[in-house]
């Protein structure tokens, strides 16, 4: 997320000494709730990992693209994420109009103009990543229903 840096930025620390800098400082709010949601789905690794950090990416981007959101506050409609990532695998050009329909400022773009700069095997493992994972915990909350009406 190297090219995300919307917003202004706040410094921390003593003049002279070394600068830190938030992330929230730098990373729009959007893309922060759109990140904390990807993240808690995703699980991520305790060690860094290339497709699942990618995969997290996109499924921020794709909250993000989505709009999916009420009121202010996003969330994750895995149905219709899972919809629009299997249009993307399906087909470059699908790709190519979601940037295409975004404005450079919007907090999705750099996320789907990355994707576009990627080889087409390497923009399938991290879409099919995604996929796999979704599926995955869309299996897992069917299943935590089925329970829950099975004890009442």
């Amino acid at each position: 997320m190297s090219e995300i840096h919307v917003g202004k930025t706040k410094k921390l620390g003593k003049l002279g000494e070394d600068v830190m800098h938030r992330k929230s400082a730098w990373l729009p709010e959007e893309l922060m709730q759109a990140i904390s949601i990807a993240q808690t789905v995703m699980k991520p690794l305790k060690q860094p990992d290339y497709w699942i950090e990618s995969a997290t990416k996109l499924l921020a981007g794709s909250i993000l693209y989505l709009d999916q959101r009420h009121k202010n506050l996003y969330y994750l409609d895995v149905k219709k994420v899972i919809e629009f990532t299997e249009k993307i695998y399906e087909s470059e050009a699908n790709l190519v109009e979601v940037v295409n329909s975004l404005e450079n400022e919007h907090p999705a773009y750099p996320i789907f103009h990355e994707l576009g700069l990627y080889s087409k095997e390497t923009r399938d493992a991290i879409t099919i990543t995604l996929l796999y994972i979704l599926q995955k915990h869309q299996r897992e909350k069917q299943g935590e229903q089925k329970e829950y009406f099975w004890f009442q």
